[in-house]
């Protein structure tokens, strides 16, 4: 392998060429595609390569067979099958020799061969044995992939890892890689042979690994927005983020933003993945179906103003400007026809909501059900042209329900009081008992002998 710089071949007029020339040229261009493959993109699968069974015509016998498709080793060489290929598999013969599995894989291989209009030169017009042509002879490379089976007798092993059957990058990147001594094989599917003979046997596919590719930032043909994998400057525990850019196109054309909207600061990131898993999002969220938590809490960490939505509905924290107090808002729309928070049960048989408490927007309080309070009632403060004596009846009237919740409560206290006591009484009781039935048969009160 040529571990130096590519160099590629200058052609000028009267030039000398030679076999070494031609060789060179193509070279270049190979090891550029491959380090182009090995490069940008992971190893893996890129398009078709399926493999599907069917019963063939012997008995006990299946065909199966791989489609066309191209895959791209970890080299960057590519793996391409033009047409499709088929295996036959002797199911019963396997399972004589304690075969469970079939690991499918494709590898890269070049060989020498003969083109048409060659072959016809050496069979039809020099004399002698085909097959006995000298290293000259050979005028083209045949790439078709090679198939290898691998029988796996332990039907609880795994499947090749995708990222740890080989090492995640090619070696390539320093010069060509074009011969089979260093083969990378790329797994298509594990076949499972049948435990008996009137089963089919299933295809296992999740071991294929698909092409990716490898980079720092995505960029649209339109510059409004680029992704960014891994850190960037803005946030430094960012695997994933979503920037918003000036607006600039790249193409010459008009990439102003629709319907007016100013664009974003240059690289902000309304969307980031930190390297924990925690998704954070700045700027609103309009989610069109439900939201579900299933583990952890819905916070509000930080005082928020008001969202710019005159519709209401909305749930917020916020600071309450007369009176200083941190306050977690449900606010309602104001509706001519009304607006009300409803905590409830689910009716199931009526598929229908049993409100058990209702706030609704002009202030009005329903509870269905009933009311327990553990504290005092106070009266609200002087509000508006309320007379004395209306405030006198109001605070008699609140002093009378607060009276009656005390007295309430005593009396809960009172009948949990004697409940005790009477269970005390009881315990004493069968205590007394228990002594005068151990005392007949000579037992002590523990009810063993004395």
């Amino acid at each position: 392998m040529n571990a130096s710089l590519p160099r590629r071949v200058r052609y000028f007029d009267g030039q000398d060429l030679s076999v070494a020339d031609f060789v060179d040229e193509q070279h270049y261009h190979i090891a550029a595609g491959q380090r182009h493959n090995s490069g940008l993109h992971s190893w893996g699968i890129a398009y078709g390569l399926d493999i599907t069974a069917a019963p063939a015509a012997a008995q006990d016998q299946w065909r199966f067979t791989i489609g066309a498709g191209l895959a791209i080793d970890g080299h960057g060489r590519e793996i391409a099958l033009e047409q499709p290929l088929e295996r036959t598999l002797n199911i019963d013969l396997l399972r004589q020799q304690a075969v469970t599995a079939v690991d499918v894989l494709i590898h890269y291989r070049q060989e020498k061969t003969l083109s048409a209009d060659r072959r016809y030169y050496l069979e039809a017009i020099l004399p002698g044995d085909p097959g006995a042509e000298a290293e000259t002879d050979y005028d083209r490379w045949d790439e078709s992939p090679s198939l290898q089976l691998k029988y796996q007798r332990q039907s609880d092993k795994p499947l090749p890892a995708r990222n740890t059957l080989h090492s995640e990058r090619g070696d390539a990147e320093g010069g060509m890689e074009t011969d089979d001594e260093r083969p990378w094989p790329v797994l298509l599917a594990r076949i499972i042979l049948p435990a008996t003979p009137s089963l089919s046997p299933a295809i296992e596919r999740s071991g294929r690994r698909y092409v990716g590719l490898i980079g720092d930032t995505v960029r649209p043909v339109k510059g409004r927005a680029h992704l960014s994998l891994g850190t960037d400057s803005e946030h430094e525990q960012a695997c994933f983020a979503v920037h918003l850019d000036n607006g600039e196109a790249t193409t010459g054309e008009d990439s102003a933003p629709p319907n007016g909207v100013e664009p974003a600061t240059e690289g902000t990131a309304p969307l980031w993945i930190d390297w924990q898993g925690g998704v954070h999002l700045t700027g609103g969220v309009d989610v069109k179906g439900g939201l579900r938590l299933s583990k952890g809490a819905m916070r509000f960490p930080e005082i928020a103003d008001r969202a710019p939505d005159e519709t209401g509905w909305q749930i917020y924290r916020a600071r309450n400007e007369a009176t200083g107090v941190e306050e977690m808002r449900i606010e309602l729309p104001d509706r001519e026809n009304g607006a009300e928070v409803a905590i409830g049960n689910w009716n199931t048989e009526e598929s229908r909501l049993d409100p058990v408490l209702s706030v609704r927007a002009d202030g009005t309080v329903v509870v269905a059900g009933n009311l327990q309070v553990n504290g005092l009632i106070n009266p609200p403060p002087h509000v508006g042209e309320q007379t004395q004596g209306d405030r006198m009846v109001a605070s008699a009237k609140l002093s009378a329900i607060n009276a009656a919740a005390s007295a309430a409560a005593s009396e809960e206290i009172r009948e949990q009081a004697e409940k005790k006591a009477q269970s005390k009484s009881l315990a004493a009781w069968l205590a007394a008992i228990l002594k005068r039935v151990f005392g007949l048969f000579g037992l002590g009160p523990d009810g063993r002998g004395n």
